[in-house]
């Protein structure tokens, strides 16, 4: 882990600095609608956003995996004991998360991933590709994690 991600783990850990600030931890950290500890996926190429998730998710008792390149999220997603959460970010390196998306949703699976697509991309034609694409929901870039229903 890096230093600036170490700094904002430990931020939002002890509901200090501006990263805790920028979140609302304080919400995120009553929330009771997270349910069970599970599996996650973060898959996203920039810094901030993964370290805010990952930070705020293991929080919650949560095992997170985490990548920034769009066929490693397909190939973990394709696994045995796959993430039952994957948070997608729209454009990342090579494939992107409406490319994992589709490709997952065609997979013939007992337990499919519930898929969040985290996305700079906010209009409304953006938000109906991601949705038609087999995403679950959808959250715009900037996001506050106090917003527990994404976190099912």
């Amino acid at each position: 882990m890096q230093p600036r991600e170490r700094r904002a783990s430990a931020e939002i850990s002890q509901g200090t600095g501006p990263f805790a600030a920028f979140l609302g931890c304080g919400q995120f950290a009553s929330c009771t609608e997270v349910g069970p500890a599970m599996r996650k996926l973060i898959a996203d190429d920039d810094l901030t956003s993964r370290t805010v998730l990952a930070a705020a998710l293991r929080r919650e008792g949560h095992e997170v995996a985490i990548t920034t390149i769009g066929l490693e999220a397909w190939q973990a997603l394709q696994q045995p004991g796959a993430p039952e959460l994957a948070i997608l970010d729209w454009m990342m390196p090579g494939m992107d998360g409406l490319e994992v998306t589709s490709r997952v949703r065609m997979l013939q699976s007992e337990r499919p991933p519930y898929i969040l697509m985290l996305t700079s991309r906010d209009g409304k034609s953006d938000i109906v590709a991601g949705l038609e694409a087999g995403a679950n929901g959808y959250l715009s870039k900037p996001f506050e994690v106090g917003n527990c229903q994404y976190w099912r």
